[in-house]
């Protein structure tokens, strides 16, 4: 099980025991909720970074990336597609090539 505080601390937990697995300060403040696809865990820090970390029995921050201005928001993962929000726009990545 993966938790991810609104601090920005994330940490992967066994479910059936209880067992803290890691526990990793990230950064930054976050409103919105994670989302995991294929084996990566997404979330959006208010100041608009998109932090992606691997969802494994081992912490692995593989990434960050800006959207350009802040985002309260978690994304949303529909038909092939994942949708990321900020104040006033809106990205769409994947889909049909």
């Amino acid at each position: 099980m993966f938790l991810w505080s609104d601090k920005g601390v994330a940490m992967c937990v066994k479910s059936a025991s209880g067992e803290v697995l890691w526990r990793e300060r990230v950064g930054g403040n976050y409103s919105g909720s994670p989302v995991c696809v294929a084996d990566k865990l997404y979330c959006i820090a208010e100041d608009g970074q998109v932090v992606v970390l691997a969802a494994a029995a081992e912490y692995q921050l593989l990434g960050r990336s800006p959207l350009g201005e802040d985002s309260r928001s978690t994304p949303a993962v529909a038909g092939g597609r994942m949708y990321l929000r900020s104040y006033s726009h809106l990205f769409s990545l994947g889909g049909k090539k």
